[in-house]
């Protein structure tokens, strides 16, 4: 898979995105992912996620923002599933002040040459998320490219989701933190010893 940092050039080939944070690579990400690959492969496409780093939530509310993942380990998670390529975007105020319009035609467009769009029901994106699907749909038309709604994964009926997740470790519950991201719960660490 290859990594690329908050890009500046378009890239050489068109690709079949989604975009999200994609903390802990779960269920529902996973479901998302193998669609994307799918219709990049059927189209002659590469496979590209978008995503994000630090936590937009870090950055717009100034509050810590426990990750189930570093980004390290969410690249690898990432390539683990064979996704082509991950553009990760440093998040800043700046970047959080880029209105939907411009993200479209700027990145997706331009930079990442889309063909296709995979996002959840639920997706805001731009400046105040002011972006939603039907916005997404009708910058499609415009530049070209199909937007596809995947619906969310639930398991024991309740949604799979990155917070909710966040909150079955946060209450001890990693047993089943583990069957909604799809392997154990880890974390990893240094051990330091102590004077």
């Amino acid at each position: 898979m290859k990594v690329i940092f908050n890009p500046e050039e378009p890239l050489e080939f068109p690709t079949s995105v989604t975009i999200g944070i994609f903390d802990g690579v779960h269920v529902g990400h996973k479901k998302i992912i193998g669609l994307l690959k799918n219709e990049a492969r059927e189209k002659g496409l590469h496979s590209c996620v978008v995503t994000f780093h630090p936590h937009p939530q870090k950055v717009l509310r100034k509050t810590a923002m426990p990750l189930i993942v570093p980004l390290r380990e969410r690249l690898k998670l990432l390539e683990k599933e064979g996704v082509d390529i991950t553009v990760c975007f440093n998040f800043t105020k700046e970047f959080a002040q880029i209105s939907a319009k411009d993200f479209v035609r700027d990145t997706l467009v331009r930079k990442l040459r889309v063909r296709t769009i995979f996002v959840g029901p639920d997706f805001f994106f731009g400046r105040k998320r002011e972006g939603n699907i039907d916005l997404l749909e009708s910058l499609g038309r415009t530049h070209g490219f199909e937007t596809k709604i995947v619906e969310p994964v639930s398991l024991d009926n309740e949604p799979v989701s990155s917070t909710v997740i966040r909150d079955l470790i946060e209450n001890g519950k990693v047993e089943k933190a583990g069957r909604f991201l799809g392997r154990n719960f880890f974390i990893e660490g240094r051990i330091k010893e102590g004077e």
